[in-house]
């Protein structure tokens, strides 16, 4: 279980870094509309996490769940959520100018969602150390 959700992990994490980057200047000669399509591949690993969390929740729930960090790490992974959903909102929208760099808000959206995700991994890798 554990390393499938690790896989599923990646498959969130790894293209919204891609897009988060590319909308803050790296990588700039790739065409945002070339990553129009991540968030298929971000909802499909986020349905392996969903799955593969809830069996590994359920093996330990009464210790778990009562952990802060436990807490924190979804509370983070559902504000990074959101800030996926408002990304491709923003950026591939209907009115979506997919020619000019990203507008101030959309930076600090990407720059908020690189740091939900990288604590949300922080907290998911604590939780191993916390009783």
């Amino acid at each position: 279980m554990l390393v499938l959700h690790t896989v599923g992990l990646a498959l969130v994490v790894g293209p919204n870094t891609v897009l988060d980057l590319r909308l803050l200047g790296a990588g700039s000669r790739l065409p945002l509309d070339a990553l129009r399509n991540v968030f298929r591949i971000m909802w499909f690993g986020f349905a392996i996490n969903a799955s593969t969390g809830l069996v590994l929740f359920v093996s330990e729930a009464a210790e778990k769940g009562t952990l802060w960090i436990f807490w924190l790490k979804l509370s983070l992974i559902a504000c990074a959520l959101v800030a996926a959903v408002s990304t491709k909102r923003l950026v591939f929208g209907r009115a979506a100018d997919l020619t000019r760099p990203a507008p101030l808000g959309v930076k600090a959206l990407a720059v908020a969602s690189l740091a939900l995700w990288t604590g949300a991994i922080f907290a998911g890798r604590l939780m191993a150390y916390a009783h």
